[in-house]
């Protein structure tokens, strides 16, 4: 607090009254912080916060300003389904993967029937479009994928939960080799999980972009460089990135409900991510059987 003398004609204007000592104090705190002059005054059971004519409006905006502060309400921390172990099956499914098949070798059964061909897939075989997300072509393609993959997967699981994660993976896989298929045509023939991978990237850029509406551009433009960043090498399955990012929008905009309102930690969750296993393991039984 700080006690003035008013000079000729200078009688201290009350900004603000209280019955509270505490709330008088911070008022003072405010205009202190101002560096605003200013006296506490005790009338009549009351404390009156009291400025020179001249710092009147000064302090009237202060006090306005924090006082709506004040009066605003806390930011809602924002739910999520917490912590599961997606990521850790992924990364094992893609480790064993690999030391099962191999690198690419294209007289092998895994990568003559399990490879994405474009004029295979549009022929009817629309299992390569999945079995295709199992297979890569070297270790350092298999350990970036399983690396970048589990990430996404950790963060997307955790927002939204297993279940749906998994299957946004999955699907957003199928259908941006699918898509690729269907715009290249002949003469292209892919592997590698990286589809998936920015599929969940995709889903993860749209659900911050559903949440912060008013960052929507900013969200979608992070996933976009991102997509530019690491996906358009020269080694790199461009349609197949591009599509699967798209996708995995489109998915992650449908699953937004669920990034508001999670769902509970029950055994159904595992138990549904599973499910993409198990449709995953069925596409490999057709693909090994055609």
């Amino acid at each position: 607090m700080t006690k003035f003398l008013p000079g000729p004609g200078e009688l201290p204007r009350v900004v603000r009254r209280t019955a509270n000592r505490a709330q008088a104090e911070e008022w003072a705190y405010v205009l202190t912080a101002l560096g605003i002059l200013h006296e506490i005054r005790d009338e009549d059971g009351e404390h009156a916060v009291a400025v020179l004519p001249e710092d009147v409006a000064a302090a009237e905006r202060a006090l306005e300003a924090h006082e709506a502060e004040r009066a605003r309400p806390a930011a809602r921390a924002e739910r999520e389904y917490g912590p599961s172990l997606l990521w850790l099956a992924y990364a094992a499914l893609l480790a064993s993967f690999h030391f099962a098949t191999g690198p690419r070798d294209e007289s092998a059964a895994w990568f003559a029937r399990g490879s994405s061909q474009a004029d295979a897939v549009l022929r009817g075989e629309w299992w390569r479009a999945a079995t295709a997300l199992t297979l890569h072509a070297d270790y350092a393609h298999a350990v970036g994928n399983l690396v970048a993959g589990a990430v996404l997967l950790w963060a997307l699981a955790r927002r939204i939960g297993p279940a749906a994660a998994a299957w946004i993976a999955l699907g957003s896989g199928v259908l941006g080799n699918a898509l690729t298929a269907a715009v290249v045509r002949r003469g292209y023939v892919s592997v590698g999980a990286s589809t998936a991978v920015f599929g969940a990237l995709g889903a993860l850029a749209m659900l911050q972009a559903v949440a912060r509406r008013r960052m929507v551009l900013i969200a979608l433009g992070a996933g976009a460089a991102l997509l530019g960043l690491l996906g358009t090498g020269h080694d790199a399955d461009l349609f197949a990135h591009l599509f699967g990012f798209a996708a995995g929008g489109v998915l992650g905009l449908a699953a937004s409900p669920l990034a508001r309102n999670p769902p509970r930690r029950t055994f159904l969750q595992p138990l549904l991510a599973l499910g993409a296993l198990a449709a995953l393991a069925a596409c490999w039984k057709i693909a090994l059987r055609a």
